[in-house]
């Protein structure tokens, strides 16, 4: 079951994406632009996401 949430505010996903060493160098403007195109989805726990082999088409973040 995939159910979608409502984003955050672009300024609380960008702080939130500045803590992940990956983007951690890049300016505010960029992590706010790269915020805005998050989508935040929740998952069941077990739910596979993707398997060895599947075509890489997006990132995945987890909390």
């Amino acid at each position: 079951m995939t159910t979608a949430k409502p984003s955050p505010p672009s300024s609380r996903a960008a702080a939130l994406l500045a803590r992940v060493s990956l983007f951690a160098d890049l300016p505010p403007e960029e992590l706010s632009r790269l915020a805005a195109s998050l989508r935040l989805l929740a998952y069941r726990a077990e739910t596979l996401l993707f398997a060895e082999g599947d075509a890489g088409d997006r990132m995945y973040g987890t909390k």
